[in-house]
């Protein structure tokens, strides 16, 4: 019997850390897939991370599950019962 073995990429992880989180996807596109996040706007493709209010960007980070988490719980974006992947 084979086991079949799943392994995602960073963007992989990543998009669905974001809809696990409350991210709901809005218009993708074939480079870029972008997503309203309570209220902020969060652009992913597979080199970067946009952070994005009502002002414009205001971050920018690479494509990296670790990066993400760490910069979204330094800036108070999840609360204490978000979810892992």
């Amino acid at each position: 019997m084979e086991m079949e073995i799943n392994i995602m990429n960073e963007y992989e992880k990543c998009k669905k850390f974001i809809k696990l989180n409350g991210g709901v996807e809005l218009d993708p596109s074939d480079d870029c897939i972008h997503y309203d996040f309570h209220g902020y706007g969060i652009d992913i493709n597979n080199e970067e991370i946009v952070f994005i209010n009502d002002t414009g960007d205001f971050k920018t980070i690479k494509t990296s599950y670790y990066e993400l988490l760490g910069y979204m719980l330094h800036s108070s974006m999840l609360g204490i019962g978000f979810k892992r992947i």
